[in-house]
């Protein structure tokens, strides 16, 4: 845990589904392309197939990426790995976990669960990769994140609330709000109570130093190397 949340540090680049500006989204090239231009995570989203396989995909549907009308949800692994995003297969999240650990100890993962049901089958699936020390859960859903694992947990949230509080309450470390509701007193608030803040998604150079200016922990971004290379000369 302690890794990941170390990690976490001022100016850490997050690639939003890998580096899709490069690769699909969510494709095991997206996520090496990433990591290749200083991405410190990734963040990949996950759905369980029918017959409860863990897959790398960010819609239950099929119909944005591939234009079909099924959902992961109703299909068996066979049937789903057999169709290609631009060339590209959805990886089982065993595989990209696999893929991401060949970068060293310092490449970390932000696993984002869709649906609450699916939390223990990713636990699962983490435990079983040797990766749990550089794996963070996130959710929109605080009956995903409920969890006793060792393993760092982040609320995500895309409105003014009060979710902050509502993040350590539930013992989450990382609360990521929507880069549009991002506040300096939000920041300093979740600061106060112990926890990292990462915001989504940064895309632009100006996105980037206004959020570092806030004080963020990290930015989720489609534009990786744009991330790393901003927040270096921020640094100097």
């Amino acid at each position: 845990m302690e890794l990941v949340l170390d990690r976490l540090g001022r100016g850490a680049v997050i690639g939003h589904r890998g580096y899709p500006q490069v690769y699909p989204e969510n494709t095991i090239a997206s996520f090496v392309a990433a990591l290749k231009a200083g991405a410190d995570f990734v963040e990949l989203d996950v759905q369980r197939t029918v017959d409860d396989q863990i897959v790398v995909f960010h819609d239950n549907s099929l119909k944005r990426l591939l234009r079909l009308d099924s959902n992961i949800s109703g299909m068996t692994w066979n049937a789903l790995r057999t169709h290609r995003i631009d060339g590209h297969g959805i990886p089982t999240l065993a595989s990209a976990l696999k893929a991401i650990s060949r970068f060293g100890e310092g490449a970390g993962v932000l696993i984002e669960i869709k649906h609450p049901a699916d939390t223990q089958y990713v636990l699962d699936v983490v435990k079983e990769s040797g990766m749990k020390g550089r794996v963070a859960i996130i959710s929109f859903h605080g009956s995903a994140l409920s969890i006793d694992a060792g393993i760092p947990t982040g609320l995500l949230y895309m409105r003014r609330n009060r979710k902050i509080e509502f993040a350590g309450i539930n013992g989450s470390e990382i609360i990521l709000p929507q880069y549009k509701h991002l506040t300096r007193s939000s920041v300093e608030k979740a600061h106060m109570l112990g926890l990292k803040v990462v915001t989504w998604t940064v895309d632009t150079k100006e996105e980037m130093e206004n959020a570092w200016m806030l004080g963020v922990d990290g930015i989720i971004t489609d534009n990786p190397k744009l991330g790393r290379e901003t927040f270096e000369l921020l640094r100097r």
